[in-house]
């Protein structure tokens, strides 16, 4: 009778934990590819607006003694109105320490305060603005500020997360980048005002969700190509196993094919073991053993007849 030989299943279990496995190397990627990416990338902004905007307070600081001086604010504007189609500031506005509004690049906002900027502190933090030349500092500050109009497109549980683990800032809406203004009345300087503008950080905030978009097309490749690597080597497997058991006989074939036959040979004597087998005590005991050569043949020991080709 044949019987069929076993066949090998297709391992599931195992391409479920491959896949499991590669899965969760690919998040570890993932993660870190956004992780390390939105840190650089915001960093990278932050730099680059400080790098301009210093240079540029301190222009705009100048230009503004200087129209002041003259009477002439059509420069300071015509730079200020520059710099906002350039997309480099979102606001920028010269006042004095009374908080007086010399000079807005939005007319609207300076009409609806009413030439001061006093008149709505929600939105015009004077401590903020006019902080340089209270404490009569000479350099630029740089210092985060709700941007009226302008929201944090992210979650209670976003920012949080963001704060703790990306940029500390994400909670403010932008910069305000103060500077004061001096200028010269019988050989000193006078505090004058301070020159303001305001940078929004949607920058950041589009580097943040350009990232995200990234990191979900790189999981999906990552978690399709780990499903191919699994089911390859799923595949690989049941092969490589079936293999083996043609190699090593593990599956069984047909059997008794053939008919076995069968002869007698006659022994023509025993062959008495070396000497040295036995010990002196039993060397009467060989003589039992000695065949009879002139008796007749009655028992045979069966000897497989050799058949062709065996």
């Amino acid at each position: 009778m044949s019987k069929e030989p076993n066949t090998q299943r297709f391992p599931f279990v195992m391409l479920i934990v491959l896949f499991l496995f590669m899965m969760f190397v690919s998040t570890l990627v993932t993660a870190g590819y956004f992780y390390f990416s939105v840190r650089e990338r915001i960093a990278g902004i932050v730099v680059s607006t400080k790098s301009y905007a210093v240079p540029l307070a301190e222009s705009l600081a100048g230009l503004a003694a200087l129209s002041h001086k003259l009477n002439d604010y059509s420069a300071l504007k015509a730079l200020v109105h520059t710099k906002i189609e350039e997309n480099m500031i979102d606001e920028a506005f010269f006042v004095l320490e009374s908080g007086k509004i010399v000079a807005h690049s939005r007319k609207e906002v300076e009409k609806e305060l009413q030439g001061n900027i006093a008149r709505d502190e929600f939105a015009y933090n004077t401590d903020l603005i006019l902080g340089p030349l209270r404490e009569k500092a000479s350099d630029t500050k740089i210092i985060d500020y709700n941007i009226i109009g302008k929201s944090i497109p992210f979650k209670k549980y976003e920012r949080l997360l963001l704060k703790k683990y990306f940029y500390e800032g994400i909670d403010t809406t932008g910069w305000l980048i103060s500077k004061a203004v001096y200028t010269a009345q019988k050989g000193k300087e006078a505090p004058l005002g301070t020159v303001n503008f305001l940078i929004s950080k949607e920058r950041i905030y589009r580097e943040i969700y350009s990232l995200a978009e990234h990191s979900i097309l790189l999981i999906k490749i990552l978690s399709a190509t780990s499903f191919g690597l699994a089911l390859i080597i799923s595949f690989f497997v049941v092969l490589r196993y079936r293999k083996m058991q043609r190699i090593v006989g593990i599956r069984e074939w047909e059997s008794n094919k053939g008919e076995e036959k069968w002869i007698a040979v006659q022994l023509d004597e025993f062959v008495v073991p070396q000497k040295d087998v036995w010990n002196n005590q039993n060397e009467e005991i060989i003589d039992e053993y000695r065949i009879d050569v002139t008796r007749p043949v009655r028992d045979a020991i069966p000897v497989r007849k050799r058949t062709h080709g065996s």
